[in-house]
């Protein structure tokens, strides 16, 4: 509160005096805002002034409290820096776990296009000991060949490409 009234007091004063020393001529309307503005807060600034003592408080509550936020600020600068290391090492093994996933997906299709070549051997095999008919071994080799070229294709894409690629292809026969 005196700190308000202070500034109050002493603004209101600096122009008033200025304007009384620089203008020709200071109307009553100037004189009737500014001189009760300058009495009233000059008389709460001499009754709410604090006693030394009590200004002592302040000034140590104030150095004590700028102290303390001080050390949160740090303290949070500190874990802030964790946070981010923390952050970075989340990355890195997402990185990882993705390379991982890509790497298995590969495998798994990999393994898919050789027992779809090993399925057209023993369709080869079945037409040539009779027990399938051409025209079934010419339909079925077809049929292999496209997913072949299909599974091949897929292995040729980017990462994200390639997992939805599998996504669409296998884990829709598991729903």
């Amino acid at each position: 509160m005196y700190e308000k009234a202070a500034f109050v007091f002493w603004t209101t004063l600096g122009l008033y005096l200025v304007t009384l020393f620089t203008v020709t001529y200071v109307g009553v309307y100037l004189t009737y805002i500014a001189i009760p503005f300058i009495t009233l807060s000059g008389l709460v600034m001499l009754i709410a002034k604090p006693a030394a003592k009590t200004q002592q408080y302040i000034d140590e509550s104030k150095r004590v409290a700028s102290n303390t936020l001080s050390a949160v600020q740090e303290g949070i600068n500190v874990l802030d820096a964790e946070a981010e290391k923390q952050v970075e090492k989340t990355k890195a093994k997402l990185i990882e776990v993705k390379k991982e996933r890509e790497l298995k997906i590969r495998f798994i299709i990999m393994q898919d296009i050789a027992r779809k070549k090993q399925k057209a051997e023993e369709a080869r095999k079945m037409a040539k000991d009779g027990r399938l008919s051409y025209d079934s071994y010419i339909r079925l080799n077809n049929s292999i060949d496209e997913d072949v070229v299909k599974l091949s294709e897929a292995l040729d894409k980017s990462p994200e490409s390639l997992i939805s690629f599998f996504e669409s292809k296998y884990l829709e026969k598991v729903s």
